[in-house]
C-alpha cells in the first residue's frame, strides 16, 4: 500500500508539471516557456527574432532618412530656380539697352541670391549639413570675412544608409556636386597595351592601371637602363628595354596583363586655389607646399604626400598651371560662388582686386559667366536627378525591408505560437486523468485492515 502511495503521488508530481507547462502556453501563446523545451526549434526561433531585429533598426533609419531626402531634393529645386533667376538678370545685363546704373542694381540682387545660395548649401536636417558628404557635423560652405569668398570645407564623400543586411547605398549629394561644375578636363598620359612598342624619356613616370611605379634599372651596372621592374623591385618579372643613349628608352610592353602609363603626354591645365581637382575616381588632388616655402607647388592625391604628385606653377595671378603627369583623367570644378564675384565685381565696372575696369572688360565678363551659370544649371539638373535617384532606390529598399519584416513576423508566429487546439486536447486530457488518478487515492485511502476482516 505504501508503494502504490508513493507510485501515485509521483505520477501526480509529473501531472502537475504537466499541467503547468500547458496553463503556461495557454496563457501566453508561446510555444516554448524554456529553451531547452526544444532547443532546435529554440535556436530557429532565436535566429528570425535575430534578422527581425536587424531589419526592424533598417527600417527605422530608412524610416529617419525621408526627411532628409525630401529636403535635399527641395533644396535642389531651390538652387536651381535661384540659379534661373540669376541667369534671367545676366541676360538683361548682357543686353546693349541696359544702362550702368541698372547694372549696378542687378549687381546688388546678385549679392542677394549670392547670400540666398549660402544659406542654402548650408541647409540642415536633424542636426546634419546636406552638403557636407559624410562629415554631416561639418559647415560645407564658409565665407571669407575679408575677401568674401565661398569655399567648400568638406571632401567629395557621399553619405551612405543601411539599407539591407552588409548593404550600403548612397544618400543626398556633396556639396561639390550641388555648387560646383566641370571647368576642364585634362587627359592623362598615354597609356600602352599588351605588345606595343613605344619609346618615352628616361625622366618620366611610368605607372600601371593599379597605381604601381614602374622604374628604370641598370642591373648589370653597365650605366644603360635593361629593364623596366615594378616598383623598383628586380626580384620581380621585368619588362626589357633598351637604351637608346639618347635619355630616351625604348620598350615593348609584353606584360600579359597591364596596361602602361607614360605620365608626361598629358594636358596642361590652369586653376585657382578655390577650385576643386577631381578624377575620374573620384579622388581629390588638394594644392600643396610641399618645401614650405609659402607657394603652392604640387598637386598631391587626397593630400597624400607618400604619393606621386603633380608638380603646379603659381603664375602670381591667383591662378596655377599644371601638366597632367598623373595617369587619371582629371576634371577641375569651378564654384558657382566665384563666378557671382566676378560679375558682381564687373557690373560695377571692377575686378576682383578693386581695380578699374573698362564697359568692354565687363561685358566680356558678364559674357562669359553667363555662358558658365548656363553650365553650372546643366550641372545642378544631373546633380538633382541624382538625388531623385538614390531617394528611390532607398525607397524602393524600404519596402522590400517592410516585406521581409512581415514575412519574418508570420514566420515567428508560426515556429513561436502555441498551437492552441492541440493544447486544449492536452488540457482535456489532463482533466480526465485527474480526474482518474484522484478517484484512486480515494479509493486506496478507504483501505483498512478493518474493512479487509469483514
Amino acid at each position: 500500500m505504501i508503494k502504490s502511495l508513493s507510485s501515485i503521488s509521483y505520477n501526480l508530481s509529473l501531472l502537475d508539471k504537466l499541467n503547468h507547462k500547458v496553463n503556461t502556453a495557454l496563457s501566453t501563446q508561446e510555444a516554448l516557456e524554456y529553451g531547452s523545451d526544444d532547443s532546435v526549434l529554440y535556436s530557429k526561433i532565436l535566429g528570425i527574432r535575430g534578422d527581425i531585429n536587424s531589419y526592424d533598426s533598417i527600417s527605422q533609419h530608412i524610416d529617419l532618412s525621408k526627411a532628409f531626402n525630401t529636403t535635399s531634393d527641395d533644396t535642389m529645386a531651390q538652387i536651381k530656380t535661384s540659379t534661373q533667376s540669376m541667369i534671367s538678370e545676366l541676360i538683361e545685363a548682357n543686353t546693349d539697352t541696359t544702362g550702368q546704373n541698372q547694372r549696378e542694381i542687378i549687381a546688388t540682387q546678385l549679392e542677394d541670391y549670392k547670400e540666398s545660395l549660402l544659406a542654402l548649401s548650408n541647409t540642415k536636417v536633424d542636426g546634419q549639413y546636406l552638403f557636407s558628404g559624410v562629415n554631416t557635423n561639418l559647415t560645407p560652405f564658409s565665407q571669407d570675412p575679408t575677401t568674401g569668398v565661398i569655399s567648400y570645407q568638406s571632401d567629395n564623400s557621399t553619405r551612405k544608409i543601411n539599407v539591407e543586411d552588409a548593404t550600403y547605398t548612397a544618400q543626398g549629394i556633396n556639396g561639390i556636386e550641388a555648387f560646383y561644375y566641370v571647368d576642364t578636363e585634362a587627359s592623362s598620359g598615354q597609356k600602352y597595351g599588351q605588345g606595343e612598342t613605344f619609346t618615352f624619356n628616361s625622366s618620366e613616370t611610368v605607372m600601371d592601371d593599379d597605381g604601381n611605379t614602374w622604374q628604370l634599372v641598370d642591373t648589370n651596372g653597365d650605366t644603360s637602363f635593361d629593364g623596366l621592374y615594378i616598383n623598383g623591385d628586380t626580384s620581380t618579372t621585368p619588362i626589357p628595354v633598351t637604351d637608346n643613349g639618347d635619355g630616351t628608352v625604348t620598350m615593348t610592353n609584353n606584360t600579359s596583363t597591364v596596361v602602361l602609363n607614360i605620365s608626361s603626354d598629358g594636358d596642361s591645365f590652369t586653376f585657382t586655389s578655390n577650385n576643386i581637382i577631381l578624377d575620374k575616381d573620384g579622388n581629390e588632388w588638394e594644392l600643396t607646399d610641399s618645401n614650405n616655402d609659402g607657394t603652392f607647388d604640387s598637386l598631391y592625391i587626397n593630400g597624400d604626400t607618400s604619393t606621386t604628385p603633380i608638380s603646379v606653377t603659381d603664375n602670381g595671378d591667383g591662378t596655377f598651371t599644371a601638366l597632367n603627369t598623373s595617369v587619371a583623367e582629371l576634371e577641375v570644378h569651378r564654384s558657382i560662388f566665384d563666378d557671382l564675384d566676378n560679375v558682381i565685381n564687373a557690373l560695377r565696372l571692377e575686378d576682383n582686386a578693386g581695380n578699374t575696369i573698362t564697359v568692354a572688360d565687363q561685358k566680356n565678363v558678364v559674357s562669359d559667366v553667363l555662358a558658365r551659370m548656363n553650365k553650372a544649371f546643366e550641372s545642378q539638373n544631373i546633380s538633382h536627378s541624382l538625388v531623385g535617384t538614390r531617394t528611390s532606390t532607398i525607397e524602393s529598399y524600404g519596402s522590400i525591408v517592410s516585406t521581409k519584416l512581415t514575412n519574418l513576423n508570420i514566420l515567428e508566429k508560426e515556429y513561436g505560437s502555441a498551437d492552441l487546439t492541440e493544447l486544449g486536447i492536452q488540457a482535456k486530457a489532463l482533466e480526465i486523468t485527474y480526474t482518474a488518478l484522484y478517484s484512486t487515492i480515494s479509493r486506496v485511502n478507504e483501505l483498512s485492515l478493518v474493512n479487509y476482516m469483514r
